[in-house]
């Protein structure tokens, strides 16, 4: 059944949730113009009025991710922990969201690689960057303050944090959401937090 007409945005934000279920039930291999207004109930037709493409409607899904995580990232820190805590508040905030949006963010991500668009790639990798900078500074502010090792790269420790965090939901999401995603950021946080502790 064909649903009645919408406005602009309250069917734009229907095409955006539609792709994002997509993802998640069906892997992003299976995302298409096609399965998006089918999800929707439109025609393909009707989907082309709002949005002009599949990479239309991925650069404004990952508009959508960014300003999550940005208040993902901002809301979780207190400003009277120590540098490691916040650290550690932050991740675990943004794992329990990951675990509530099913790894979307990197589904979408892994979808963009996939295409190879030049501007959707660059859109991809600001929105990793936002994650990145955010730990690099909270990594920077910790050695500052003598609580995390002051021979450690904030850099380097942000990438390596990204790339197992990332790695993580990767075989979650393989695993059709078997494995415990959050007992197992823990145990790497744990290994992680030794490291690079100060004590």
């Amino acid at each position: 059944m064909i649903i009645q007409h919408e406005s602009t945005r309250v069917r734009q934000k229907q095409i955006i949730n539609a792709a994002r279920n997509i993802i998640v039930k069906k892997g992003s291999e299976h995302l298409t113009v096609r399965r998006i207004a089918k999800e929707v109930g439109v025609t393909e037709g009707a989907l082309y009025r709002h949005f002009n493409s599949k990479k239309e409607i991925l650069s404004v899904l990952l508009e959508d991710m960014g300003e999550s995580l940005i208040s993902d990232l901002s809301g979780a820190r207190d400003g009277n922990q120590k540098s490691l805590d916040s650290l550690q508040a932050i991740l675990m905030s943004y794992v329990m969201k990951t675990q509530q949006r099913q790894g979307v963010p990197f589904q979408v991500i892994a979808e963009i690689i996939s295409l190879g668009d030049v501007e959707l790639n660059r859109q991809a990798y600001q929105f990793i960057q936002i994650f990145i900078n955010r730990i690099k500074e909270i990594v920077s502010e910790g050695i500052e303050a003598g609580n995390i090792k002051p021979d450690i790269n904030p850099d380097t420790v942000s990438i390596l944090l990204f790339g197992a965090i990332q790695g993580l939901v990767n075989i979650w999401t393989l695993s059709h959401y078997k494995i415990e995603f959050q007992q197992k950021y823990e145990d790497v946080w744990r290994i992680f937090s030794q490291a690079i502790a100060n004590c």
